[in-house]
């Protein structure tokens, strides 16, 4: 939700987005019907994934990490083939598009949307709704066509969708939140934004997913803040 305060620049929109992908992460702590092994590897991946986006600055290096991850997730959705590790796999997608074009960035979406989709006809309610989230804050906040497959109205429904399924999951209310500043409600916004901060998990396995995303939560409250002084 970096773009608030360009909402109607649906190219500044479009590089937003991509900063919100990677924050999809704290979902992967709900129960994930898979072996322990190929959890461990799940999680692993997960984690160097957020470490990657948290700490490395250099954007050839960042560029050059996330490729690694992008081979590894790969091979997990190959050789597994769950819902979990197709959207692992549209989430890092996305995220390693960061370097690219705006048309290059555009494409990675339509093919993260495409993944997450599929995952979801695969559980809709995958990892306690938050795929449904993110796909539903991609289209709210995504130009229509024929710049991109944004559509507000859907894009809405899959957010309220989301919150059925689990209004006490982190990720679900961030991206809920997105879909509220996109429709310049700011004050709602701001209370789902606390909202969501407060369901922090201290005992958390996923210490670098959860700091990203408490990390742009709390800069998504400040730009809030800003504009509301106004």
């Amino acid at each position: 939700m970096k773009h608030l305060k360009t909402l109607d620049s649906s190219t500044a929109g479009t590089r937003a987005c991509i900063l919100l992908f990677v924050l999809v992460v704290y979902l992967f702590l709900p129960v994930v019907a898979a072996s322990s092994e190929s959890t461990d590897t799940f999680e692993f991946l997960s984690e160097d994934y957020a470490d990657a986006m948290l700490n490395i600055e250099d954007k050839s290096e960042l560029k050059q990490r996330l490729g690694y991850l992008l081979e590894k997730a790969t091979v997990l959705r190959d050789t597994s083939g769950s819902p979990e590790s197709i959207y692992l796999l549209a989430r890092i997608t996305y995220g390693s598009s960061t370097n690219q074009s705006v048309f290059g960035v555009r494409r990675a979406m339509r093919v993260s949307k495409e993944l997450i989709e599929q995952a979801l006809k695969i559980d809709e309610e995958l990892l306690s709704g938050t795929p449904k989230a993110l796909l539903g804050y991609l289209y709210v906040g995504l130009p229509g066509w024929p710049m991109s497959f944004g559509d507000k109205d859907k894009g809405l429904e899959l957010l309220k969708e989301a919150m059925a399924i689990d209004d006490q999951n982190m990720s679900n209310n961030y991206f809920f939140a997105g879909g509220l500043i996109r429709e310049g409600n700011y004050e709602a916004a701001r209370d789902q934004l606390i909202r969501a901060r407060e369901l922090a998990d201290s005992n958390s396995s996923m210490v670098n997913m959860q700091a990203l995303i408490l990390r742009e939560i709390n800069s998504d409250l400040r730009n809030i803040e800003e504009r509301l002084s106004h």
